[in-house]
């Protein structure tokens, strides 16, 4: 997956998942959600594709 500037077209960043794609990526709380063929679900930082936060530290809203 490859992350461009959304103004400039300059990649940001990309991030190589342990598998293929199989969900187009959903964007949300600042992070990017993609699942993989390996069975994972990936959480992405959208800013620098860094893994996002684990699930113990998720606020969860009613």
């Amino acid at each position: 997956m490859h992350a461009l500037d959304a103004a400039t077209g300059v990649p940001r960043w990309r991030f190589q998942s342990g598998g293929r794609f199989q969900t187009r990526p959903v964007v949300a709380g600042g992070l990017v959600c993609v699942g993989s063929s390996n069975g994972d679900l990936y959480a992405l930082r959208a800013t620098d594709g860094r893994p996002g936060p684990s699930p113990a530290e998720l606020v969860v809203r009613p």
